[in-house]
C-alpha cells in the first residue's frame, strides 16, 4: 500500500508536466525520463542538454522547473540529483514511454559528450600529452566553462565517479565502447595523480574489455598498462610485472613504439620498486631512447626523471642529479605544472640525499 500510495504521488506530480498544453512542459518531462537512464550520482546542466538534445538554456529551464516541483534535487553548484525511488519511477515512465532505441541513443550521446568533456579539462591538466586518443575530438555541445587547471582538477574531482559509472553501464551493455576505451585512457592519469586506485583499475579493466570486443590488441594492451599500474600503486609488484611483460610482447608485435615506450617505463619503476636497479635502469634507457626517437619531448622528461631516482637509489647522485636537470631542460617550464611539481618533488629528495642543501 505504500509503494502505491509513493508512487501515485509522484505520477500526479509526473503528469502535470507530461499532460501540460506548454512544450517547455512536456519537454520537462522527457528530461526527467532521460536523466534517470545513466548510472551516475549527479547530473549537470551540460550532460541533460547532451542526453536530451536540448540547448544549455532549455536543459536549465526545465531542471529548475523539476526542481521546483520536487522531482529533483538541488545538488548545489549547478547540480542536481534524484532520490533513489525518484529515479525508479523515472526509469519506469521511460520504459513505459521512450522507444530503447531512443533510450539507447540518449545514453550514446551523453558518453560521447563526456569524453569530449573530459578531454577538455585533461588537456588543460596535461597540454603536451596526447592521452592515447587517436583522432579529432567531435564537438558535441557547449560545455562547462573551465578556466586553468584549478578549473580542470575541480572538474575531474566532481565527475571521476560519474565517467566509471557511465562507463561501466555502456560497456556492460556493449554500447560506444570506443568512447568507454577513450574515456578510461583520458581519466586514468587524474585517476592516478589523486590516488583514485581502486578507480584506476576498473577503468583499466573497462578499457581492456572495450577494445577486446573491438578486435584493438593494442587498446587492449594498454588497458591493461593501466591496471599494472594500479597494482604498482598497491605495491602487488609481481602480478603488475607478469601484465606489462603481456602488454610489452603484444605492442612490440604490432610495432606501436609510443606504448612499446610508456610500458617500458613502468616496467623500469616496477623493478626499481623491488629493488633489481640494473634491470630497471636496461629498461628506462630503452623507453628514453624511443622517446628521443619519436621527438617526444615531454615523454622525455618523464623517463629522464624516473632515470634520476634509479641512480639515486644507487647512490650515484651526481648522475642523478644530472638527469633531473636534463629533464626538466626539456619541459616548458608553466605548461604542465603537476608534471613539473612531481619532478621538482624528486629533484629535492635527491638533492637532500646528496646532502646539497641549495635553495
Amino acid at each position: 500500500v505504500g509503494d502505491l500510495s509513493v508512487r501515485a504521488s509522484l505520477h500526479l506530480g509526473y503528469q502535470a508536466f507530461e499532460d501540460a498544453p506548454q512544450d517547455e512542459r512536456r519537454q520537462a518531462a522527457r528530461l526527467f525520463r532521460f536523466a534517470a537512464l545513466p548510472d551516475w550520482t549527479h547530473f549537470t546542466t551540460y550532460g541533460c542538454a547532451a542526453l536530451a538534445e536540448l540547448s544549455v538554456t532549455d536543459a536549465e529551464r526545465a531542471l529548475d522547473a523539476l526542481s521546483d516541483a520536487h522531482l529533483i534535487e538541488s545538488a548545489g553548484a549547478g547540480r542536481y540529483r534524484f532520490h533513489d525511488i525518484v529515479r525508479l519511477y523515472a526509469r519506469e515512465r521511460a520504459q513505459a514511454v521512450d522507444d530503447p532505441s531512443h533510450r539507447d541513443e540518449a545514453l550514446g550521446r551523453l558518453t560521447v559528450w563526456l569524453r569530449s568533456a573530459t578531454i577538455h579539462a585533461a588537456r588543460l591538466l596535461y597540454p603536451h600529452d596526447r592521452l592515447g586518443v587517436d583522432g579529432p575530438t567531435p564537438a558535441t555541445g557547449r560545455g562547462p566553462v573551465l578556466d586553468g587547471t584549478d578549473d580542470a582538477w575541480a572538474w575531474f574531482e566532481r565527475e571521476h565517479t560519474n565517467l566509471l559509472l557511465i562507463a561501466r553501464q555502456q560497456a556492460t551493455a556493449g554500447r560506444n565502447l570506443t568512447e568507454v576505451n577513450d574515456l578510461a585512457l583520458i581519466a586514468v592519469k587524474f585517476l592516478d595523480y589523486a590516488g583514485y586506485i581502486a578507480e584506476q583499475q576498473q577503468f583499466g579493466y573497462l578499457a581492456a574489455t572495450a577494445a577486446r570486443r573491438l578486435d584493438d590488441r593494442s587498446g587492449e594492451a594498454s588497458g591493461l598498462n593501466i591496471v599494472a599500474v594500479a597494482l604498482l600503486r598497491e605495491r602487488r609488484l609481481d602480478e603488475a610485472l607478469e601484465l606489462l611483460q603481456r602488454c610489452l610482447t603484444v605492442q612490440r608485435e604490432l610495432g606501436d613504439r609510443g606504448r612499446e615506450a610508456a610500458i617500458l617505463n613502468n616496467l623500469g619503476n616496477a623493478l626499481r620498486d623491488r629493488g633489481d636497479l640494473t634491470g630497471a635502469l636496461q629498461y628506462l634507457r630503452d623507453a628514453l631512447a624511443i622517446r628521443r626517437e619519436l621527438g617526444q619531448r615531454h615523454k622525455e622528461g618523464l623517463v629522464l626523471d624516473n632515470l634520476a631516482l634509479v641512480y639515486q637509489r644507487l647512490g650515484d647522485h651526481s648522475r642523478a642529479l644530472a638527469c633531473h636537470e636534463a629533464g626538466l631542460a626539456v619541459v616548458d617550464r608553466g605548461t604542465d605544472p603537476l608534471r613539473e611539481a612531481q619532478a621538482l618533488v624528486n629533484f629535492a629528495e635527491t638533492l637532500l640525499a646528496a646532502g646539497d642543501h641549495r635553495t
